[in-house]
């Protein structure tokens, strides 16, 4: 095997710490949509640690942290596994946390708030939204977190997975998993470009579970480049352009619209490449067209409505929300994929009056 290719240190442009803090980020809706209504009353201690252990297998306990006044959001978190990854996100109350050795390596990106991990070794890393940093945690030893009030996403990874992305990435296959634990300074202007289009792409994933290896794969790319950016490692401009970025663009733009009436021209404007050559890519990945991707994630978002708690519009207006023009095909789409009359499921779910 070739020996490892050094990581090159590159310099960066910083921006100042108002820059920083005047960008602000929300959970995408690819994300705060299954979040909206899984909180049932209060998360009980056994539902919290069961979500963390989504991402965070090592999680053993967690305590109550009241050494200081904090602003309460509230426990409203979802986890959802993947193949290989496991992603948790929401909001908690200040804890402090304890964790066995998993060597399960983690990402955690805050949106608000902040928390420090100390290692048994003594080392300490910092993820703070205020500071525009994240923390890279290796799972390696024995830790404890310290937080705030937090909205955050937290990535957990299957180690070979992720190494083999990293070495995909980046064209090395000398490239090892970071040995250390170590923050993410989002205030260098690279880095804060590639959580921005991280949080902007996580809504390429549409409906979390209906590609569950697409959506890995594309989520892991993402957190490949902020790992190995962070590392002073050069991303290639060929890198960074690559179709398969191109198709996130793309599939993000469509979930956000989903309503809108759009069309292949349309969306070759918003790729920047030709219809033929947005086919091709939405092939591989999908194995479907883009308007076929659209459809289907018009038709899963409206289920997700239609079962809503929270949710109580008449059965047409949430079509077309979705973007379904005409209500018919609507109805026979929605049977044909689902095996029930959207009419029939709403009737049978349970909803909140929003009187």
């Amino acid at each position: 095997m070739a020996s490892p290719k050094p990581f090159k240190k590159a310099k960066r442009p910083f921006l100042s710490r108002k820059q920083c803090q005047s960008m602000k980020f929300t959970l995408p809706a690819a994300l705060n949509n299954h979040l909206r209504d899984s909180a049932d009353g209060p998360m009980s201690i056994e539902k919290i640690t069961k979500v963390f252990k989504t991402a965070f297998p090592g999680f053993q306990s967690i305590e109550s942290n009241l050494r200081r006044s904090h602003s309460i959001w509230g426990d409203n978190l979802t986890g959802i596994k993947f193949p290989d990854m496991g992603i948790v996100f929401g909001t908690h109350n200040p804890y402090r946390i304890f964790t066995d050795d998993s060597y399960v390596p983690n990402l955690i990106l805050p949106i608000s708030g902040f928390g420090e991990i100390t290692e048994g070794d003594g080392n300490k890393v910092r993820h703070s939204a205020a500071d525009c940093t994240g923390s890279y945690f290796t799972g390696n030893q024995l830790a404890q977190a310290q937080t705030d009030s937090v909205k955050a996403i937290a990535l957990g990874f299957n180690p070979d997975k992720l190494l083999e992305v990293l070495r995909s990435v980046a064209g090395n296959p000398g490239i090892s998993l970071p040995e250390h634990s170590f923050e993410i300074n989002f205030s260098r202007a690279r880095s804060r470009f590639l959580l921005e289009r991280f949080f902007y792409s996580l809504n390429a994933v549409g409906t979390l579970g209906a590609f569950n290896e697409v959506t890995q794969d594309m989520i892991m790319r993402h957190c490949a480049y902020l790992i190995l950016e962070t590392q002073g490692y050069n991303l290639s401009t060929k890198v960074l352009a690559h179709k398969s970025n191109v198709i996130d663009h793309v599939c993000a733009y469509m979930f956000e619209n989903l309503s809108e009436p759009l069309t292949l021209t349309g969306l070759e404007a918003v790729a920047g490449i030709s219809v033929r050559s947005l086919q091709i890519e939405f092939k591989k990945r999908f194995q479907l067209s883009p308007l076929c991707w659209l459809k289907e994630q018009r038709l899963l978002r409206a289920h997700q409505l239609l079962t809503s708690r929270s949710e109580d519009r008449p059965v047409s207006m949430i079509a077309k929300e979705c973007g379904f023009t005409h209500f018919g095909r609507f109805s026979v789409s929605f049977k044909k994929k689902f095996g029930v009359s959207a009419s029939t499921l709403r009737k049978s779910s349970p909803h909140l009056s929003l009187e």
